[in-house]
């Protein structure tokens, strides 16, 4: 059995490159779900996301006893992905504005020289 979460998330609020790449991330890690973001950007600015994981339970009774895992198990995932995004984020807005700083100083440099 698979279970399986589907999302959507807007261009304008995440990152299309980084989410994939925290998205591979997540999916390397052992014992948690896989994640997979559509390549597609649709008309509205969306992109989806799907995670899931392989239920391993042969039977009805004991699938439904541990549903409440496999659907902990979804919400790490999706926890550990944003996580991922959020300090890749982090470090790339960092990066820009060590890059503007030092632009900003060029154009000083050359005013005043």
């Amino acid at each position: 059995m698979v279970i399986a979460r589907s999302f959507c998330l807007r261009e304008s609020e995440w990152d299309p490159d980084i989410i994939r790449e925290a998205a591979r991330k997540v999916t390397e890690e052992k014992n948690m779900p896989k994640l997979v973001i559509d390549e597609v950007i649709d008309e509205n600015h969306l992109f989806h996301g799907h995670i899931f994981i392989a239920a391993m339970d042969r039977n009805v009774r004991s699938f439904r006893a541990n549903l409440k895992v496999y659907m902990k198990l979804l919400d790490e995932g999706l926890d550990r992905m944003t996580a991922y995004y959020n300090n890749q984020q982090e470090r790339k807005d960092t990066s820009m504005m060590a890059v503007k700083s030092f632009l900003a100083q060029l154009a000083e440099d050359k005013v005043f020289s």
